[in-house]
């Protein structure tokens, strides 16, 4: 069995590093772009030229500006999450499952966590969350957690060709 389980690490490893590779150029796209926000948007050639001409490097950065905004609307946008009946039949099993995600929308910052995903989705072209298990030291049972998962903490298939990377 233990080898069964170094063969399948080995193959996992295989893949992330193949994808780590393969995604490199997006990757450095991706660190440009958060550049591009913090306003840094001129290369050493043109900083070099600015210096040579005794010119101050200014640039109006509406690449923050813009993203600021689409922040902005997905703050304003925000709704409480509802399950919807299939059938009439249904009803007390979808007001049970709106009130299981309601809980864990309060109780993980999930406003939050959603928004971070939502800059990493703007600014660097994909991010994230995950859903986790936790233990609850006071029940002994598991909680279903949120975590966000920074940009370059993902990985994915670089041949996928949907943009949920499927």
């Amino acid at each position: 069995m233990e080898n069964g389980v170094a063969s399948a690490h080995a193959q996992y490893v295989q893949w992330y590093e193949s994808a780590e590779d393969q995604t490199r150029v997006a990757r450095e796209l991706s660190e440009r772009c958060w550049d591009y926000y913090d306003g840094k948007q001129l290369t050493d050639a043109e900083l070099k030229e600015l210096g040579r001409r005794n010119q101050p490097p200014v640039v109006k950065n509406w690449i923050k500006r813009e993203v600021d905004t689409l922040v902005g609307l997905e703050k304003g946008q925000r709704t409480d999450p509802k399950a919807y009946p299939r059938t009439p039949q249904h009803e007390q099993g979808a007001q049970a499952c709106t009130d299981a995600l309601r809980y864990v929308v309060e109780n993980e910052d999930y406003d939050q966590k959603r928004s971070l995903a939502w800059f990493d989705m703007v600014v660097k072209g994909y991010g994230g969350l995950q859903l986790v298990l936790r233990p609850n030291m006071r029940t002994g049972e598991n909680d279903i957690g949120l975590e966000h998962t920074p940009w370059d903490r993902m990985w994915f298939d670089p041949h996928s060709s949907k943009p949920d990377f499927e």
